[in-house]
């Protein structure tokens, strides 16, 4: 086998550069993130417990098609500050309760916004944002008073 001249590996080299520009650091997440498959994502009792009651609440079959129900709602718009006292329910302790999902616009969506809230706001994780989503589904989609609603997830 016949190795490369240096010569050879500089012009490799060369045209394998980008010109000088830096390469855009979302666009590198998204790529690695939108990949044919699915993920697991991790949730703590509480949190598993929310998506349970809300999927008896409405009457959705699946916990995908109710995760995509809440990031459309949430698309419409969200006041984060409206969520501040429960953090520690966002964020979580312990994850024992695990969902499959796809790696559909979905769940791109709440990758994102993870993102988003990780740079901007608060350092949630992907359970967190799906969660954040969720409350405001149940807040302001289904008219359900959230200390009330989490309040029994608690106490259970």
């Amino acid at each position: 086998m016949k190795k490369m001249s240096r010569a050879s590996q500089a012009m490799s080299f060369i045209a394998g550069a980008t010109n000088g520009e830096i390469a855009d650091k979302q666009t590198e997440k998204a790529k690695k993130y939108n990949s044919v498959g699915s993920s697991t994502v991790n949730f703590s009792d509480a949190q598993g417990k929310l998506i349970k009651k809300l999927l008896e609440i409405t009457k959705i079959s699946t916990t995908m098609t109710l995760f995509s129900a809440a990031a459309q709602y949430m698309k419409e718009g969200i006041d984060n500050l409206d969520y501040m006292d429960y953090l520690p329910f966002l964020i979580g302790d312990k994850s024992n309760y695990r969902f499959t999902m796809n790696k559909n616009s979905t769940y791109l969506y709440f990758r994102e916004k993870y993102e988003e809230y990780k740079d901007n706001w608060v350092n949630l994780r992907l359970r967190g944002v799906i969660t954040l989503a969720l409350l405001h589904y149940a807040k302001c989609k289904l008219n359900l008073d959230l200390d009330e609603l989490l309040k029994g997830l608690n106490d259970e």
